[in-house]
């Protein structure tokens, strides 16, 4: 599909429902305004929309995903290459199910395609936890340009440890005294929590345990559990993200702990 189709497409698509409705009847400083603006075949304003919504401070991550659909499509209708790969990662990192909006076109769909396979079936969020004799070190990283702050939490017992730092990576060290649970929260630069993802391990599993190091050439850190052979697995708690729908319905998408 060639831009041109696609930005008739776009127009065709939604002609029966906008016939006859004034352009002011809705606010783009609303999702459905903006949405407006987009089927409308208005790409400038509709993505100026767009980036305004995603700046909101209590923007939750449902809200974020449906944005990130339409603002990748438009970016690609716009030649802003560089800003649609930004955006399907982030999409990719908060909900991979999601479908591009009607007359969205070819190339943008194939960029949302290649950001869901660099996630390679985790999250835009991964825990690792490494032990080193009575202490451990907690590893939060993410791989979403959208994503500009971090906070991590880990209890080990009595143990509580929180930071709070700027992407991509955050690292504390935790004294092992009980089973260790980890909670970490991507944000958005106004602060809006658009990704969490926790990770639990037993401290006797964590102490007992030498963690290997990865193979040659291979950046994945490892994630200390119970080791099988040269295999170690580890007991993780994955935390499913609520998408609401239009309907008011709600799916639940897991955020996995990469591994």
């Amino acid at each position: 599909m060639t831009r041109a189709t696609s930005i008739l497409a776009i127009v065709v698509s939604v002609a029966t429902c906008l016939l006859g409705t004034p352009v002011h009847a809705q606010t783009a400083t609303t999702l459905d305004g903006a949405r407006d603006l987009y089927f409308r075949a208005d790409f400038e304003q509709a993505e100026r929309a767009f980036d305004a919504y995603l700046a909101r401070p209590e923007l939750r991550s449902f809200e974020a995903a449906e944005a990130l659909r339409f603002l990748v499509a438009l970016e690609m209708v716009l030649d802003e290459r560089a800003a649609a790969e930004e955006h399907a990662r982030a999409l990719a990192a908060i909900d991979p199910s999601a479908v591009l909006p009607d007359g969205a076109p070819d190339e943008a769909v194939a960029v949302f395609a290649a950001a869901r396979s660099e996630l390679a079936g985790g999250s835009g969020l991964s825990i690792v936890i490494a032990p080193g004799g009575a202490r451990a070190t907690v590893t939060l990283r993410s791989t979403a340009a959208l994503f500009r702050t971090l906070s991590i939490e880990c209890r080990s017992g009595d143990a509580r440890r929180t930071l709070d730092g700027a992407t991509p990576t955050l690292e504390l060290a935790l004294d092992l005294t009980g089973h260790v649970v980890c909670e970490g929260t991507a944000r958005s630069a106004q602060g809006a929590a658009l990704l969490v993802v926790e990770a639990e391990t037993d401290v006797g599993a964590l102490a007992s345990s030498a963690p290997a190091p990865p193979p040659p050439g291979d950046d994945t850190a490892l994630i200390v559990g119970v080791t099988i052979g040269s295999v170690l697995v580890v007991a993780a708690v994955i935390v499913g993200v609520v998408l609401a729908t239009a309907s008011g319905d709600a799916t639940v998408g897991p955020v996995v702990v990469r591994f």
